[in-house]
């Protein structure tokens, strides 16, 4: 009984299992096509046989003029079950493959679902979210839902065809089918071995995988190829993509190398098990105690036993298909739930608006993986309605703190309030609908221009005014009028009738998608280096439409252009992770502290034709 449980159960239940919170009629479906495969070929090795032993006399009533007779009957009911079986089996593969989407999308959608839960993106960095991630989509070789429906309706159908076998096996002898499950039971003892260390190393070797993934995607992709080719990198990355493949690849095929010498035993042990039974068969037909018809009957069941025994691809398969599946619950688990737990009581949680200030207030952070701190201990008021301009050098803690504010991530210690409410993951999704954000790094979407302004606020996506209102105030919307379709033109040379852009018009797509999310209601404007890939002559208007574009706005302003940077209301300078100055242009210059050595040395670089900066008025 130990041996069968072990036959029918483990992954192929789990993965039922699985596919039953998918869709219960359909697994249902799935059921009875598995029921169908199981049975069949049982049956046919019945009606085969009985066909034989009425050979004889089918023939003798044929040479004195009569029919078929009993011959006929088994006869047709051997071509019924051929036909039946065409029939079942054509409609099942196509059933499987309609299923097999239907799960594929449905774990693709929870997975979807779980790496945007979180509230922001902290805890998709860390290495093991990565890592789960991958499996569960497929980066590391890991087989899908879809699989797993393929392989429940072939391997579900051998397993009970074997158990069908085994009792047609009994009526020949009570110990037959015994003494062939032993020899089965050993092998199978080594390829569940096998698929296990196979699974537990494709487990430890998924960040080798991934990363090999990514070098293939440098390779091939359209993201780094110039850069890939003016630096000559192809050698570089091929044998990368080698060593990281290699590295992996080394862990799996070094814990399976453990396995190999017990399959030589297990291999002898089945032999010998196979042996005794057809002997024992071969003795019984000589003696005159079994029929042509029954030793054909009970050879197609000794033979049909083997379906017991998983073939080694899809053992493997379906234990990667149901560790995918598995680590979409994981994530579920560890992302999902806890996210969904944190915005339980969002609906009694008024909205945030903003009508004192922003704080941090004691805010230590540091990034996951990283033990250094990029911000200590800060304090920063933020006043409404008014402009903050953030200066400091590289690595200071600019950005980070542009993150917290747009609660992508949650401080260590202390506290971002908004009128004294802190801001935390059930209130951050209502916080972000007052945002307009123009990141350093923004996202370049392969979209056509519609989507690339419209996701600034969605709503407004399909109203062509607001659209072009927005490109306008981007000094914009020249570039989009030249483009063959307009707002619709795809942004990438990869999809049929699209552009690429320069980088300054992006940076201008960036503007209007910001401007758009005012026009929606946001009333908090951060722009991270808004002018960085700006001309000199697009970065002057830009000061030309900063105060009209920040009046009656809280503002904050990340950059190194001091042209920009004096138009603030208030400045202040961070110096490893806190504020060491405060206050506006002239009462930092009269300070005459690190705002004012900056300040000076950007200036004389411009005056001495050194830099492409706009000179500091």
């Amino acid at each position: 009984m130990a041996l069968l449980r072990k036959l029918a159960c483990g992954p192929f239940w789990t993965a039922a299992g699985i596919l039953w919170e998918c869709s219960p009629g359909r697994t249902l479906l799935l059921g009875a096509l598995i029921f169908w495969r199981g049975l069949e070929p049982a049956a046919f090795a019945v009606v085969l046989g009985r066909m034989v032993d009425a050979v004889p006399e089918g023939v003798r009533r044929l040479g004195a003029g009569g029919g078929l007779g009993a011959l006929g009957l088994w006869l047709g009911a051997l071509l019924a079950l051929y036909l039946a079986d065409v029939v079942v089996r054509r409609f099942g593969s196509a059933a499987a493959d309609a299923f097999a989407w239907r799960v594929d999308r449905h774990l693709g959608a929870m997975v979807l679902d779980a790496v945007n839960a979180p509230h922001g993106v902290q805890e998709l960095e860390r290495p093991e979210i990565a890592d789960r991630v991958a499996m569960a989509g497929g980066e590391a070789g890991s087989a899908r839902g879809g699989t797993a429906v393929r392989l429940l309706l072939s391997i579900g159908g051998q397993r009970l065809s074997g158990l069908a076998n085994g009792v047609l096996l009994f009526r020949f002898a009570w110990w037959a089918p015994f003494v062939v499950l032993a020899g089965l039971y050993a092998f199978q003892r080594w390829l569940a071995r096998e698929i296990e260390t196979f699974t537990l190393s494709t487990e430890g070797a998924a960040p080798h995988l991934r990363r090999s993934a990514y070098f293939l995607e440098l390779a091939l992709g359209p993201a780094a190829a110039k850069e890939v080719r003016v630096y000559g990198l192809e050698p570089f990355l091929v044998e990368r993509l080698r060593a990281s493949a290699l590295s992996g690849l080394g862990l799996i095929w070094s814990a399976r190398a453990r396995n190999r010498g017990t399959l030589a035993v297990a291999a002898a042990v089945q032999a010998v098990a196979g042996f005794a039974v057809a002997a024992a068969m071969a003795a019984a037909a000589a003696q005159g105690r079994l029929t042509i018809g029954q030793l054909a009957m009970y050879l197609q069941a000794f033979f049909g036993m083997g379906q017991l025994l998983d073939n080694a691809d899809g053992g493997h398969a379906l234990v990667q298909a149901v560790l995918a599946m598995r680590k979409v619950r994981e994530l579920q688990r560890e992302l999902q739930a806890p996210a969904e737990d944190a915005r339980a009581g969002i609906a009694g949680t008024p909205a945030l608006r903003l009508e004192r200030a922003i704080r941090f207030e004691g805010v230590d952070f540091h990034y996951p993986g990283d033990p250094r701190p990029v911000l200590r201990g800060l304090d920063l008021e933020i006043p409404a309605r008014r402009s903050l301009a953030i200066v400091g050098a590289n690595g200071a803690g600019k950005t980070t703190l542009i993150k917290l504010l747009a609660a992508l991530y949650l401080p260590d210690r202390g506290a971002v309030t908004i009128d004294g409410v802190p801001l935390g993951p059930h209130n951050a999704a209502a916080w972000r609908r007052q945002l307009a954000v123009i990141f350093q790094d923004f996202t370049r979407w392969e979209l056509p221009v519609r989507d690339n302004v419209g996701f600034g606020r969605l709503e407004l996506k399909d109203r062509d005014e607001a659209l072009w209102a927005a490109l306008e105030r981007a000094g914009a919307r020249e570039i989009v009028a030249a483009l063959p379709r307009q707002l619709e033109t795809p942004l990438s040379r990869r999809f049929r009738g699209g552009v690429d852009l320069s980088g300054g018009q992006w940076q201008r797509l960036a503007l209007a998608r910001a401007f758009l999310a005012l026009e929606g209601g946001a009333r908090v404007l951060i722009l991270d280096e808004p002018t960085a890939s700006l001309d000199i002559r697009a970065e002057a208007e830009f000061y030309d439409l900063f105060l009209e574009v920040t009046r009656g706005l809280t503002t904050i302003l990340v950059s190194h252009r001091f042209a920009t940077v004096r138009l603030a209301d208030r400045i202040v300078v961070l110096e490893d992770g806190r504020v060491t100055e405060s206050g506006t242009h002239e009462e930092l210059m009269a300070l005459d502290g690190r705002y004012a050595r900056m300040y000076r040395v950007q200036a004389e670089r411009f005056q001495e034709g050194e830099g492409d900066e706009a000179a500091p008025a």
